[in-house]
């Protein structure tokens, strides 16, 4: 279903889907002759990832796309030490991506602001899974959103009611 280049162009990840209902997280080299498991998507709970290298090269975003949306939590595969860190104890997240600086990835889930009204929230984890934070920002529908190049701010858009973007 994915497939993602890492920064230098050195290796690939992508999604393998085989026999017995096999679904796993492989990485290989460009020529596809030294092609490694690093992870068992089903035995992880992760179904049908969208995957994304972080942009220093060292950790892989898994956000699942699962049918039953509660179940699509998030997830960071570490290159170096081979393990798999579940960042978000919500489900339905959506529309993930890395900041610059791959410390943080933004991302939108169910929450509510200071003032009470809830929705989809536009959410902050530490990639090393240390935090999760709401940023007190509830959007409608579908969220576009992307980082400053230096990682210290956010620019978002979600439609309004009467349909038009708002920023």
């Amino acid at each position: 279903d994915d497939i993602a280049w890492n920064p230098n162009g050195t290796q690939v990840v992508y999604t393998y889907y085989g026999a017995n209902n096999e679904q796993s997280l492989k990485l290989s080299d460009v020529q596809n002759k030294v092609t490694s498991v690093v992870a068992n998507l089903v035995k992880d709970n992760i179904d049908h990832p969208t995957i994304a290298w972080s942009p220093d090269g060292q950790s892989i975003l898994l956000k699942p796309n699962s049918d039953q949306k509660k179940t699509n939590y998030l997830y960071v595969y570490d290159v170096f030490s081979k393990k798999i860190t579940q960042l978000t104890s919500l489900g339905e997240v959506e529309g993930a991506k890395w900041s610059p600086d791959s410390l943080s990835i933004l991302y939108t889930a169910p929450g509510q602001n200071d003032q009470g009204a809830t929705g989809f929230a536009l959410w902050l984890a530490k990639a090393d899974g240390l935090s999760v934070k709401p940023l007190n920002v509830i959007v409608n529908g579908i969220l576009n959103a992307t980082w400053t190049n230096d990682s210290r701010g956010i620019v978002a858009a979600s439609p309004k009611a009467d349909a038009s973007d708002q920023i």
